[in-house]
């Protein structure tokens, strides 16, 4: 699904599209003028394209995480005191956003789990709009990611992107076999932000 989508968008047949891996692991497109990052969980895969720095993660809210003890050991302590005031589907919600945010943030910068995921913080707020909170040695980190965050109730979802004032326009789309065997994922009309299986 990756390899048709991108292939389309690139302009070439998906077999003629080449994707290689960075040192780090982070996955692109020889010779073409497309940056692009997926991801998957579940039934569901997310994808988001354009030409600057990017980064999507998307986590199933099914699945099964002890969320206090794993923020606690792993997240920022500002991130676990902000998780740890919810209960139920805020707590699973508050969790999996901080956790997509993390994951979009050091896909983007190219780090991968090499970033230590304490140097960052993101919000995790169920209802508020996403973004960074601060980066250590990076004072103006959080002005220069756009950051969008989707749920459909199953999955959440967040994206990022660079906000350089040249920034290109970018996509953000979740695929599932289904759109691609319709073709509907590469129709024009289907460029709007949606998140669905």
């Amino acid at each position: 699904m990756r390899r048709v989508l991108l292939a389309h968008l690139a302009g070439v047949a998906p077999s003629e599209l080449a994707i290689e891996e960075s040192a780090r692991g982070k996955p692109f497109i020889r010779d073409a003028d497309l940056e692009f990052n997926a991801s998957h969980s579940g039934d569901l895969a997310v994808i988001v394209t354009g030409c600057t720095s990017l980064g999507v993660d998307v986590e199933s809210l099914g699945r099964p995480v002890d969320y206090l003890r794993f923020a606690r050991h792993t997240f920022t302590e500002e991130e676990f005191v902000e998780i740890e005031r919810y209960r139920g589907d805020d707590l699973r919600l508050a969790f999996f956003n901080c956790w997509t945010g993390k994951e979009a943030y050091i896909k983007a910068i190219g780090l991968g789990l090499g970033k230590d995921l304490r140097s960052f913080a993101v919000n995790c707020t169920p209802g508020e709009l996403p973004g960074l909170r601060w980066a250590a040695n990076e004072a103006e980190a959080a002005n220069r990611w756009k950051f969008l965050r989707v749920s459909n109730g199953d999955a959440v979802a967040t994206a990022l992107v660079s906000a350089e004032p040249d920034s290109t326009p970018w996509r953000f789309r979740a695929i599932s076999p289904e759109s691609v065997r319709t073709t509907e994922l590469l129709e024009d009309t289907q460029e709007t932000t949606w998140l669905g299986s």
